[in-house]
Formats: structure tokens, sequence, C-alpha cells
């Protein structure tokens, strides 16, 4: 009788121990599987072979973080997958690898450098990219993968990182030729007028 209430209790003990090791194992196949998922997200190829030298950096860091918050909030909260607001926030952290300050700005400033490349590649852009337009906003390109602000360092001091924005040198180009048109119609026409020996006033004329 003592010998299998030894065994039952011995029995229960390991069961008990088998519960909790697989409670354990359970517990951190979620939290590799929930890194895993987090670690796909964060090796997007919008994080890596996509974005800028200044950028690439930043965002893999970024990344890298919200993957150690993932993982931190899954190993304290094993009931992260039945508990509904649990659920909800672990997919909030996830979210926030997709939508965040330094990757939204990397990838705004990828496209505009896509729309730099794709107007230096157009043969009927020729003589803009061979101008002092050009050779700015190549200086601008130069000042957003040093300091994360077209502008400089001065303005990336004062304002922070913004993303960069390609505005085209022809659209530059059209309102001062716009310009010039208009000037070479203008003329001016001298009325005297009264108040004083030879006053007279200029009008602006269209020719």
């Amino acid at each position: 009788m003592g010998l299998r209430l030894g065994l039952a209790a011995d029995m229960q003990y390991d069961k008990r121990i088998a519960d909790l090791r697989y409670n354990e194992e359970a517990n951190r196949r979620a939290k590799n599987e929930a890194e895993a998922k987090a670690k796909v997200f964060a090796d997007d190829f919008s994080y890596t072979n996509a974005m800028n030298t200044h950028d690439n950096p930043l965002v893999k860091q970024a990344a890298q973080f919200q993957i150690n918050r993932i993982g931190s909030f899954v190993n304290n909260n094993p009931d992260w997958q039945t508990n509904i607001q649990k659920r909800g926030q672990y997919q909030q952290l996830l979210r926030e690898l997709k939508d965040n300050p330094d990757l939204n700005r990397g990838l705004a400033t990828d496209k505009s450098f896509t729309e730099m490349n794709e107007y230096a590649k157009n043969p009927k852009n020729a003589y803009v990219t061979s101008s002092d337009a050009w050779n700015q906003i190549k200086l601008q390109k130069e000042n957003y993968l040093k300091f994360g602000n077209q502008d400089g360092q001065a303005a990336a001091e004062k304002e922070g990182r913004k993303a960069f924005a390609f505005v085209a040198p022809q659209e530059l180009a059209d309102v001062n030729i716009k310009g010039l048109e208009i000037g070479s119609k203008l003329g001016t026409s001298d009325k005297f007028v009264g108040g004083g020996f030879g006053a007279k006033e200029t009008r602006v004329i269209v020719n």
C-alpha cells in the first residue's frame, strides 16, 4: 500500500514536472514564433535593400528595439495569445515595426531619390542635368545622406531630420522662361502729370 502511494505521489510529481515543462516549452515556442514574425517584418525589403544609406542603420536600430519590446512583452505575458486585450497590444507592437518616423522618412526619401534618378535618365532632361540647378539638387542629396536634411547641417540641427523632397529643375526653369517671355513683352510709357516741372509717372505696358 505504501509503495503504491509512493509511486502515485511520484507519478503526480512527475506529471507536474511534465506539465511545467510542457507549459515552458509552449511559452518559449510562442515567444520564438512572435520574435520570428517580428524579424520577418524587420528583414522586409523595405527595411534593408531599398533603404538609403542615411536611414538604413536608423531603421534597423528602430526595428531591433521593437523586436526586443515584442520579445519582452511576450515573455512577460504568456497569455498574450488568448487574452484579447493583450493580443491587441501585441498586434500594435507589430504594426509599429512598419509605421514609425524613421521608416516613413526613409521610404519617402527613397521614393524621391528614385524620381530623381528617373529624371536624370531621361534624355530629354540632359540639358537640365548639366546645369547649376541640377548641381544644387545633387548637393541637397549629399546633405541628406550626411545630415538627414537636404538643407544641410544647420537645418538638421534646427529642424531635425526631414524627408528629402525632389523638385525637378525643369519646373523651376519653366517659371524662369515664362518670366523672361513676359518681360520681353513689357515696355514703359511716360506720362507727364501735374505737380511740378517735369513731373511724370512711368507705366508698364504690354507690347
